[in-house]
This record gives C-alpha cells, sequence and structure tokens, in this order.
C-alpha cells in the first residue's frame, strides 16, 4: 500500500547539487509531526545531499514543531553504495533536535537488496541508539510509529 503524498511534497530530484546526479529519489511531507516519505532506489552518496537538502526545506517552510515520526516508504530497490551508507550515518547523526522519535520503514520482501541491505540500515539506527524499525504493511509502521506519538 503506498499513501498518496499532498501538493506540498517535496521531491528530492529537486535538490540534486554537484557533478553527478543522485541515483534514487525521495518525496517527502509532513503530516502533523509525523514525516513520509516515499523513496526509490538504488542509492548513492549524492542522493542523501539531495535528501538532506529537501527535508531541510520541508522541516523550515512546514514549520514543524517536534518531528514524532519518520515512515519511510521503499520501493524497487535498496541497494545503496558504502559511501551512500557513510554519508546517510552522518546525515542522520547531523539532524540533532529534527531527528524522529521514531523511524519506520516500510519495504516489501520483493525489493531489491532487502535482505542485504536491511540489516546495514538497522545496525546503523542501533549503534546511533535510536528507534527503527521495518515492516511490510505501511498499517504496521503506522500504528507502531503512533505509539510513540500517542
Amino acid at each position: 500500500m503506498k499513501s498518496e503524498p499532498p501538493p506540498s511534497v517535496r521531491n528530492s530530484d529537486e535538490f540534486a547539487v554537484g557533478l553527478f546526479r543522485p541515483h534514487g529519489r525521495a518525496q517527502m511531507w509532513s503530516e502533523g509531526s509525523i514525516i513520509y516519505s516515499v523513496a526509490e532506489g538504488p542509492f548513492n552518496a549524492e542522493f542523501v545531499k539531495a535528501l538532506q537538502l529537501a527535508r531541510g526545506d520541508l522541516v523550515a517552510k512546514t514549520k514543524i514543531a517536534a518531528i514524532h515520526g519518520h515512515i519511510v516508504q521503499v520501493h524497487t530497490s535498496m541497494m545503496a553504495s558504502p559511501d551512500m551508507l557513510e554519508n546517510y550515518a552522518r546525515f542522520i547523526e547531523g539532524l540533532g533536535e529534527t531527528i524522529a522519535t521514531a523511524t519506520a520503514w516500510v519495504i516489501a520482501p520483493e525489493v531489491e537488496g532487502r535482505a542485504f541491505m536491511l540489516p546495514l540500515f538497522e545496525q546503523l539506527y542501533a549503534e546511533r541508539k535510536l528507534n527503527f524499525k521495518a515492516f511490510e504493511k505501511l498499517a504496521d509502521a503506522q500504528a507502531w510509529v503512533h505509539s510513540f506519538v500517542d
């Protein structure tokens, strides 16, 4: 199940900078204190920079007071280069007060790289003592994130 982005969606493609184009894209929007993202890989390091800029723009322009949750729906592929993982780790470390209380990823079993990449992302969040969990269904992810909000 894929949730539908509202008109105020931010797209990482709009924030691509540098000589190399990002591999991967994400659309994101907020619903109250929860950020929703739909991401499609594979991902490279340049994607992380575009993601960082898109998220920063979303938070600044929507004036989200506190981010209690982030629900990311991953489609097609979640394969990522080693430098993407390093940049992503620095990205979430740099979120400071704007980091989500709970982050849930929705990844169907058929998404390319799920079995290989998911443990790497789980470890990345666990090393930083952040609430992170992966689900196969959007409704389950929403229920888990809302348990931190309510």
